[in-house]
Parts: structure tokens; C-alpha cells; sequence
């Protein structure tokens, strides 16, 4: 595997910043070059996803935003837009501080790399290889996220640590590789509608909460390192009321009684959170799997992802009547879908 870092759209963007600081005009070819960047090509993508964001942008949409960032605020129909120039604008106090955390980043990418590739092969079978870019970027809402085999991170997001950087690094290399599991697994049959979306939905708990929990986090200290989020505290607080909204979603599916639309409407509501019910729900599930078997258990679920739901459920039980805990159960009739 080899990991390589692009840093050209994020040095794009900082041009465009001191424009507007200095008082001047932003460079027209500055703002064709990032626009052309795979990075935004790929952040595009991202964004207009049907069970993500579903902003509907396109590359006109982001050139009117980056020409009007000597703006206070953005003239847009799109809510999505308005939002995204306001978090950008919030990075301009900030910007000293970012440059130099930047120049720390370039001078340890080799180191970052290395270590984050060390706690992603923990959790992944033997023998997965790829070669994925990491573009750093300010991308105006998400901290991270990966189209095809690269990652784009926020440089605000990972300016924590440069440990947060390795971590977040690892978290998404581990949906890439776990992406593919899923498809040569999970998703190799021709499945009805219904048991897809299924199928999609439990990939995506297994998987956020391996990322999460395992291998961008401390599993053996039970921590993810947001602990300091006041979004993850609030979510954590309600994550029993998004498991029995998981479960009846995932029943609904199993039953067909869910549109396509309907399903992604409600993916997109939570998956436009900073965490809701899919990340918190596969967090707290694939804790209780490590808690009850360690690495070798969540290997099992990354190898299987099928057998995910019984996993779990054999773990709850295992913890509830051992350790005293209160884990919630995912109905039976759902451990036995996928065999």
C-alpha cells in the first residue's frame, strides 16, 4: 500500500484566502486551477450524493462561491451553498495558526502515513492493496471523506494533532478497503431492491463503527477521540432511541415496506449530521463486539460483514448477562438474512 499526500488544493485555497484578506481581487485562474483539482471533482461527488448531503452543486455553483468570499454572505437559493461560503468564511480568523499547522503536515507526511497504515492493518485481512491520495483541502462541511480509493480532509478538522491527522487518515483507508469487502460479499448478488438497501445499511453501521471505534479511535480505552464534541455527547446520550429507529428502519427494509426514496431521504438526514443514528449506532455495536471478543471478532465482521446483526446481538446478550451492561438487541428475524 502506498499512501501520498496532494496538497496543491489546499495551497489553492489559501491563495484565494490572503486575496480577500489583502483586500484585493481573487485570482480567476487560481479558483480554474482548484476547480479543475480532482479534489474538487471528487467533493463534488461527495456532496451530491442521494444518501448524503444531496446538494445538487456543481462546479459554476463553487466558482460563485469562491469569487464571493469578500462577501459577509452568499446570494443563493441553495441553503447548502450559503452554508458552505459561511464555513469557509470562518476559517479566515484561524488562518495563520492553519498555514502553520500545514507546514508541520508536509514535513511529517512521510511519518503520518506510516503510522496510520500501522493501525488500519490491524483491522483488515491480510493481503488488501491499494494506492490512495490524500487531498487536503477546506471542504466547507464534512471533516473527511473518500471517493473511490482517495481521501479528502479538512485541514481545519485534522489541525487537532497531527496523531488526529494519522487517525482520520486510517478511519477512511478503512472504508475503502471495507467498501470492497462489502461489494465482492454483502453485495455480490443480485439482491431485490429492499434487501440492497438492507444489505447497504448494514454495511454502513459495521463500517463507521469499525472506523470509529477501532481504527481511528482507542479501543482498548473504549475512546473515538470526540469525547470533547459536543455533537457526539448529545448523540451519545440519545444513541438507544436511534438504535430502535435503526432496527425499525432495517425491518421496514427487510419487509419492503420502504421506498428507495423514502430510504435515502432518511440515510441523508442522519448522514448529514456530524454523527446521528448510523455512525452512533455502528459506534456503540462494534464496541460491544470488541468488548466481547477483541480484535478477532471484529476481523470476523470486517471478513463477513453478514453476519454483522448475530454478532452483535451474541455480544449484547454476552455483556448484558456478564458485566452488567444494557445494550439494546436488533430484532432476530434480521441475524439470518444475509445466511
Amino acid at each position: 500500500m502506498k499512501v501520498s499526500f496532494d496538497f496543491e488544493p489546499i495551497d489553492y485555497m489559501i491563495e484565494l484566502f490572503h486575496d480577500v484578506k489583502k483586500g484585493i481581487a481573487v485570482n480567476p485562474q487560481t479558483i480554474d486551477k482548484l476547480l479543475s483539482h480532482d479534489a474538487i471533482k471528487q467533493m463534488i461527488k461527495h456532496y451530491n450524493r442521494p444518501d448524503g448531503s444531496n446538494a445538487n452543486i456543481m462546479p459554476e455553483d463553487l466558482k460563485h462561491v469562491f469569487l464571493n468570499l469578500d462577501r459577509e454572505n452568499l446570494s443563493s437559493e441553495n441553503d447548502f451553498l450559503i452554508e458552505f461560503h459561511k464555513n469557509l468564511k470562518d476559517k479566515f480568523d484561524r488562518l495563520d495558526e492553519l498555514e502553520s499547522f500545514l507546514k508541520q503536515l508536509k514535513e511529517k507526511q512521510e511519518e503520518i502515513t506510516n503510522f496510520a497504515q500501522k493501525k488500519l492493518q490491524r483491522f483488515l485481512p491480510q493481503g488488501i492493496d491499494f494506492e490512495p491520495r490524500i487531498f487536503i483541502i477546506f471542504t466547507g462541511y464534512s471533516g473527511g471523506y473518500f471517493v473511490g480509493n482517495d481521501i479528502t480532509l479538512d485541514l481545519e478538522h485534522i489541525s487537532k494533532s497531527l496523531d488526529k491527522v494519522a487517525s482520520t487518515i486510517a478511519h477512511e483507508l478503512h472504508h475503502i478497503a471495507f467498501n470492497g469487502i462489502v461489494e465482492n460479499t454483502l453485495l455480490s448478488g443480485q439482491l431485490p431492491a429492499n434487501k440492497n438497501m438492507l444489505a447497504e445499511l448494514i454495511a454502513g453501521l459495521a463500517g463507521e463503527g469499525i472506523a470509529y471505534y477501532c481504527v481511528g479511535g482507542d479501543p482498548e480505552k473504549g475512546l473515538i477521540g470526540f469525547e470533547d464534541n459536543p455533537d457526539y455527547q448529545s448523540d451519545l446520550k440519545r444513541w438507544k432511541s436511534y438504535f430502535q429507529e435503526v432496527n425499525d428502519v432495517m425491518l421496514k427494509l427487510l419487509n419492503d415496506e420502504l421506498t428507495t426514496e423514502e430510504f435515502f431521504g432518511w440515510a441523508s438526514k442522519h448522514m448529514s449530521k456530524t454523527f446521528g443514528a448510523i455512525n452512533m449506532v455502528g459506534i456503540k455495536t462494534i464496541e460491544a463486539i470488541y468488548r466481547a471478543g477483541g480484535d478477532g471478532e471484529v476481523l470476523g465482521v470486517v471478513e463477513n460483514p453478514a453476519i454483522y446483526v448475530r454478532v452483535y446481538n451474541n455480544a449484547a446478550t454476552y455483556l448484558n448477562e456478564n458485566k452488567k451492561t444494557d445494550y439494546p438487541l436488533f430484532d432476530s428475524r434480521l441475524e439470518e438474512v444475509f445466511g
